[in-house]
């Protein structure tokens, strides 16, 4: 594992054409890492001529704990984006969010329409809902009493608590807040692939017809028969819909 920038990262490049190989970028769900993404990365690297860009972002997995102490919990995130597309000279990029991830990706294009390609959204989140509200609780509840902190503890070591609580902390008042992205995504000029689970354990299928409504290019796909981690449980589908976009954009 490298580091650039106090983030780990894993860079895989191309062996055939380096150069004119598509840039994918990979922004993993709120709690996860790198390895929260299984076996997509590399079986779209069997079909597609790609160069990948996995990292964990400041501070998941091993990452030194940095953050500042104003933390905007998603405009830092963009701006990190922005500072290891920069440094690695990743030109033109495709963003492939999961989750927080996806959302990330999607703030990104809305910001930065110049700089990236297009992107694939799976089970972002854009405002939150009463079962967006019930997910958070209870996944706080497996945190305490159900063993996900000695799970979330593998992959984020002395790390965990602060992941953790960075996610929980923003999205158990987000309602309250009144966190609504939709503005942002009318902004967005790039192609995007909106993917949701039909049982997501976070939002309703409004949630991913809103995200198309707010975007002028926006193929929006709901999965049947799935939760929140889409390219684990339908993984077949949904490398199918991301290889197929990623042929014609």
């Amino acid at each position: 594992m490298h580091k650039i920038i106090n983030n780990e990262y894993e860079l895989r490049v191309s062996l055939n054409d380096k150069v004119h190989s598509m840039n994918l970028i990979y922004l993993h769900e709120g709690l996860g890492t790198i390895k929260s993404w299984f076996n997509l990365p590399k079986n779209i690297e069997n079909l597609l001529l790609v160069n990948t860009l996995l990292y964990n972002r400041v501070p998941h997995g091993k990452n030194e704990h940095c953050l500042p102490k104003t933390y905007d919990f998603f405009d830092y995130q963009v701006e990190e984006l922005r500072r290891i597309i920069i440094s690695l000279k990743m030109n033109n990029p495709v963003l492939i969010g999961h989750s927080d991830g996806a959302t990330i990706s999607l703030l990104y294009a809305a910001k930065y329409p110049d700089e990236i390609k297009s992107v694939v959204s799976i089970a972002a989140h854009i405002y939150s809902e009463e079962i967006t509200d019930n997910g958070v609780k209870e996944t706080l509840n497996r945190y305490l009493h159900k063993g996900l902190k000695e799970t979330l503890e593998k992959q984020h070591g002395d790390n965990t608590d602060a992941v953790f609580y960075k996610w929980y902390n923003f999205w158990n008042v987000a309602r309250e807040n009144n966190v609504d992205l939709s503005a942002e995504l009318n902004k967005i000029e790039v192609p995007v692939l909106a993917m949701q689970g039909d049982k997501d354990e976070y939002a309703t299928d409004q949630h991913l017809w809103d995200i198309q409504k707010n975007i002028k290019n926006c193929q929006a796909h709901i999965i049947e028969k799935c939760g929140h981690f889409p390219h684990v449980s339908q993984s077949k589908y949904v490398l199918d819909k991301i290889v197929n976009f990623l042929e014609i954009v």
